[in-house]
């Protein structure tokens, strides 16, 4: 049977509720599970992206589906963090409104018939947030078991964990901000018509 590059896709979304189920029971053991699957997901994303181009397995559907599927992933398991207090709810509101904004467009324009696909700095934007999210994970499972587990953990690392989180937080928002910007600038054409 030959895997196609919307069935990852939907494997990504599945692997996503998934992921979201394991965060919010928040032990240490599903935790790490949580961060295993979510690493799986984000794989999808690069395995479905390379068949696409390379199978000529392209399709209008995937076009659509891919950059929704990535949304759910990130930005529900961010929500979860929020939600964990890794970072307080109000730092995400620019990536919220970024994603609803150009998927509303995007829905707009498919309404229209016009299938618009990811953009470079879109791929560069969802990168950003996957790493940023990696270090979500390694701060929490610092924060939450590190101390109960190595009685001697350095204080330093906690703070550096901290620190790594927010700064790809801040990161990931920039990248965010600038591909929402790049959609509507190569887009108003259309938007507009």
């Amino acid at each position: 049977m030959k895997i196609t590059p919307n069935q990852l896709t939907i494997l990504r979304i599945i692997l996503a509720f998934v992921s979201f189920y394991l965060l919010v029971n928040n032990s240490l053991i599903s935790n790490i599970a949580a961060f295993i699957v979510f690493t799986a997901a984000a794989l999808t994303d690069l395995w479905d992206g390379w068949l696409a181009r390379t199978g000529g397995m392209v399709s209008n559907f995937g076009k659509i589906l891919d950059p929704i599927a990535d949304k759910i992933l990130i930005v529900g398991v961010m929500f979860i963090f929020s939600y964990l207090g890794i970072y307080p709810f109000w730092v995400l509101i620019p990536i919220v409104v970024r994603e609803l904004l150009v998927t509303g467009l995007r829905l707009f324009l498919l309404s229209k018939s016009l299938v618009i696909a990811a953009e470079k700095s879109g791929k560069i934007k969802v990168v950003s947030q996957i790493i940023s999210l990696f270090f979500s994970f390694l701060c929490l499972l610092n924060r939450d078991y590190a101390h109960v587990y190595l009685s001697d953990w350095p204080l330093w690392i906690d703070q550096l964990s901290v620190f790594a989180n927010y700064f790809f937080l801040i990161i990931a928002t920039w990248f965010s901000l600038v591909s929402g910007w790049d959609f509507l600038r190569h887009n108003w054409r259309q938007i507009y018509a």
